[in-house]
């Protein structure tokens, strides 16, 4: 921390000023409209049944444990260099998935 930043925090701290509520924020969420929260739920289920649905057409399990028998042979073999691509893309796939995740979580 520099001095600046030290001199800020302490002015503020020194002069924080409390405001009072009275409920005015709980007043204000109720009138807010639940529309865009169902779309976005809405939503969430329609792209989650597509997925469960493309997965199982195009039989997906097949897929993923030929991918994880390369990924473990070649772990074995010491050749992690010469794992295929399409192992590479998966993973990608999944740590892209767990962020897009991560950001519909947060409200």
């Amino acid at each position: 921390m520099t001095d600046d930043d030290i001199l800020l925090r302490k002015f503020f701290d020194e002069n924080k000023q409390a405001i009072p509520d009275n409920g005015f924020s709980e007043k204000v969420m109720k009138q807010i409209p639940l529309r865009n929260t169902r779309l976005v739920s809405l939503w969430q289920c329609i792209c989650a049944i597509s997925a469960i649905a493309l997965f199982i057409i195009f039989k997906g399990w097949y897929i993923f444990v030929d991918i994880f028998y390369m990924l473990f042979h070649s772990i074995a073999s010491e050749s992690v260099t010469h794992v295929s691509w399409i192992s590479w893309a998966i993973g990608l796939l999944v740590c892209m998935a767990l962020m897009i995740r991560e950001a519909f979580s947060v409200e």
